[in-house]
């Protein structure tokens, strides 16, 4: 039969008295996994603790990160307000009681050398490019707001911007793009500068409108290019 007793001895140098306690091998085990549970509970505390340090350091970011954000949403939201005001009143002016398209800044100070070209119901050429210098500014002719600015295979560097009543403005073969995809922009505002495609003689624009899916040509109401076109009519 195994020993089930444990003697732990005392010796005294003093007296060199001894003592000795005996234990269960039931009572030491009972201690033993009582001292791992509380050796266990003690560790979870401690890492209750520390998470709760580091929720409540999250949480203060997290709350710096909020007040940043209503800040910026009510700033945005202000602009949005001024923007489409002056938006509707942009397009007020652009188009008169009947539904005519009235007079407009042009986008670039140049010489228009081609025009809208088609073959019947097919379009050759869907807008007019206008030679300028090179690295000349390109502006906005109206408020808008920039749906595209990027780089595309027909136009190279193209702004193309969105203003309302179904009034949309291209601008291709650009030397830059100065706005990016979802900018406001106001009227006379620097949106690109001249550029030159690889088949072209010279620098130039190309400027597109078109209101809904119907093309408009900029000539009809840019006052500069109706006394500066060279194009074959």
């Amino acid at each position: 039969m195994k020993d089930r007793q444990f003697t732990l001895w005392f010796l005294s140098e003093n007296d060199g008295k001894q003592r000795s306690f005996q234990f269960s091998k039931f009572f030491l085990t009972f201690i033993l996994i009582f001292g791992i549970i509380i050796f266990l509970l003690a560790t979870f505390g401690f890492w209750q603790v520390l998470s709760q340090e580091s929720l409540l350091q999250e949480l203060n970011k997290l709350n710096k990160y909020k007040d940043r954000t209503d800040v910026l949403l009510n700033e945005l939201n202000a602009e949005k307000l001024v923007m489409e005001e002056n938006l509707e009143n942009s397009i007020r002016s652009f188009f008169s009681d009947d539904g005519e398209v009235l007079p407009i800044n042009p986008p670039v100070n140049g010489i228009v050398t081609k025009g809208i070209e088609k073959n019947g119901k097919k379009i050759i050429h869907s807008g007019i490019d206008i030679a300028a210098e090179f690295g000349a500014k390109i502006i906005s002719p109206l408020d808008g707001f920039v749906v595209f600015s990027g780089v595309s295979e027909k136009f190279e560097n193209l702004v193309v911007i969105s203003h309302t009543h179904g009034v949309y403005s291209l601008y291709g073969h650009n030397k830059e793009n100065l706005v990016n995809e979802r900018d406001f922009v106001r009227s006379g505002q620097k949106i690109a500068t001249v550029g030159k495609s690889e088949n072209s003689e010279g620098p130039h624009l190309h400027f597109e409108m078109w209101k809904n899916d119907e093309i408009l040509d900029p000539r009809n109401f840019i006052e500069l290019y109706k006394t500066r076109d060279v194009s074959i009519k």
